[in-house]
């Protein structure tokens, strides 16, 4: 009888150890198997964006050299995450004076003005122009003189510092200073796992990855287009400009159309006396990619926060090229 017994308590531990295995292996699989292969889902997709990106930067340097109304249609493809056209993208702003006893710093132009209002900005300087002349290069029709508030160094234009913008600061009749503001428009590809969150990101023909307050350019794709050498400086602003936000999700395919707008050089070999300044605004991850990717390879320093600096005396041009750009999705 105690045989019996015995032999039906083993079995009752058997099954009961047979279901402690059963639930471990479960709950390994719950709380690390499905994440692991979500992760590794997840890096496939942010590493197929940045090939394809690649490509469509590639497609978007050729379109700026063959011409205007020169156009294109290239496909992504994505098993998930998000797809997304943003008109506004980062915020470039360059200075310099043009008269080496009118240097100065500029503030007021970021994306985050805390007193709302995206008319003004403030020249900081010991000898202050006294006039600024705007306008928006892309709408001529928004154009404005405006004099210096008490003398003070604060402007006020009548329409948003946005899209476009070139500052000529002027004093006793010449051009003292020159501001360019550019938000250059981009494309972002962004997908998550339950630990990682992953974006990429295409504009001014760079391609960046960020993530929370870090990122980075990648350089062995395409690079932005900046040649600094023997007291020469040339760069490229590239505007990609949507109609307005447009995004999808999910597993899915597109088409990207591209259509160049215009290009042009909108500053011929300036002479600067003293440095080329620069300011960057917009997503933490992206503008903390851009700045490492000035002072780390362009031989940019930084100032403080907000400003980069190129060491003058140097001769400046800027190109600048706009591409329309709508999606759709084809699949």
């Amino acid at each position: 009888m105690d045989g019996k017994i015995n032999f039906a308590v083993s079995e009752i531990v058997g099954v009961i150890l047979v279901l402690m295995i059963i639930v471990s292996s479960m709950s390994v699989i719950t709380f690390w198997g499905i994440p692991y292969m979500e992760n590794q889902k997840a890096t496939v997709s942010y590493e197929s964006a940045l090939i394809q990106f690649d490509t469509i930067t590639d497609i978007i340097h050729s379109i700026t050299r063959e011409g205007r109304n020169s156009s294109s249609i290239v496909n992504f493809v994505t098993d998930a995450g998000t797809l997304s056209l943003d008109p506004q993208g980062e915020r470039f702003i360059f200075y310099y004076a043009l008269d080496d006893k009118y240097d100065f710093t500029v503030s007021g132009l970021d994306l985050d003005n805390t007193d709302g209002d995206e008319n003004k900005f403030t020249v900081i300087a010991v000898k202050k122009p006294s006039l600024a002349d705007i306008t928006n290069i892309n709408d001529k029709s928004k154009k404005d003189v405006n004099i210096a508030i008490d003398g003070g160094g604060a402007f006020t234009a009548n329409f948003a510092l946005d899209d476009a913008i070139k500052i000529d600061l002027k004093d006793l009749g010449s051009i003292v200073g020159r501001i360019w503001l550019f938000d250059v428009g981009s494309i972002i590809y962004q997908t998550r796992s339950t630990s990682n969150s992953y974006k990429v990101i295409t504009e001014n023909r760079g391609i960046l990855s960020s993530q929370s307050n870090s990122g980075y350019v990648h350089n062995q794709f395409k690079q932005p287009n900046i040649f600094a050498k023997d007291g020469s400086l040339v760069m490229r602003v590239l505007q990609l400009k949507p109609e307005e936000v447009i995004s999808g999700s999910g597993e899915a395919k597109y088409q990207i159309i591209i259509k160049l707008n215009n290009s042009n050089i909108t500053e011929n070999k300036a002479s600067i006396p003293g440095n080329f300044k620069m300011q960057i605004y917009g997503d933490t991850g992206a503008v903390a990619a851009w700045k490492n990717y000035f002072t780390n390879s362009c031989d940019f320093t930084e100032l403080d926060d907000d400003n980069l600096e190129y060491d003058g005396p140097l001769s400046f041009t800027l190109m600048h090229s706009i591409c329309d750009i709508s999606m759709r999705v084809v699949g």
